[in-house]
């Protein structure tokens, strides 16, 4: 049964500015395990604005150093949408993290449990201001739970943010995998983005689907 949900072990859905750049499932991939995935992924009410939204696609990959500690990599690419005449914007971000087990659900143990710390680095580009860098660093727990086909899992990520009018995010994900072989599987997420800086304190939720397979 672990092979099976091993694909999902590294997925956490969060590829764009707004999102929680750590979470995946609470299980992890076993030592020299490679994994990779494509992900899509929908915000609203970006910038406190309900017309505001974000469309990001991301590459991610992972590598298993140990059986309790895991490192991901990950490419997005984001477009903005709902913006006033005249006005685009677009941005690219890559993130490292790194997730570390804490409880497995195969030993015994009643859930999976992993803790996490990423980085993600940002570059937003507009045809009326150019281009500008910004970054976030984010701290998390993951817990899943094995129901096959299903593996559902809950998150929490805190979140800090160098980008103008965003300080910080508290985030709460639910999710769910759902394994078509022992390699492969589909997923679906949803997360409440809790922000607050110097923009004021909103909420942007965020849904994503994604695709991942184990090597």
């Amino acid at each position: 049964m672990k092979k099976v949900f091993i694909v999902l072990l590294f997925v956490f859905l969060a590829t764009s500015i707004a999102s929680a750049e750590i979470l995946c499932t609470g299980m992890m991939l076993e030592k020299g395990k490679w994994a990779v995935a494509g992900v899509g992924l929908q915000d609203s009410n970006v910038a406190n604005t309900s017309g505001y939204s974000i469309t990001s696609y991301a590459l991610k990959g992972a590598y298993g150093i140990t059986d309790q500690l895991e490192l991901a990599l990950a490419y997005s690419s984001s477009n903005y949408g709902g913006l006033p005449a005249g006005l685009t914007m677009s941005a690219t971000a890559y993130t490292i993290y790194l997730k570390y087990g804490i409880l497995k659900e195969s030993e015994g143990k009643p859930v999976s449990v992993a803790l996490g710390i990423g980085y993600k680095g940002v570059a937003q580009t507009s045809n009326l201001t150019g281009t500008s860098n910004g970054s976030k660093t984010g701290v998390g727990v993951i817990v899943s739970k094995i129901y096959a086909p299903f593996i559902p899992y809950l998150g929490l990520t805190y979140n800090g943010i160098s980008l103008a009018g965003q300080n910080n995010t508290l985030e709460i994900t639910v999710g769910t995998g759902i394994a078509w072989s022992t390699q492969g599987a589909v997923f679906i997420e949803y997360t409440n983005q809790a922000y607050s800086g110097d923009g004021g304190s909103y909420s942007s939720p965020q849904i994503g689907i994604g695709v991942g397979y184990n090597i």
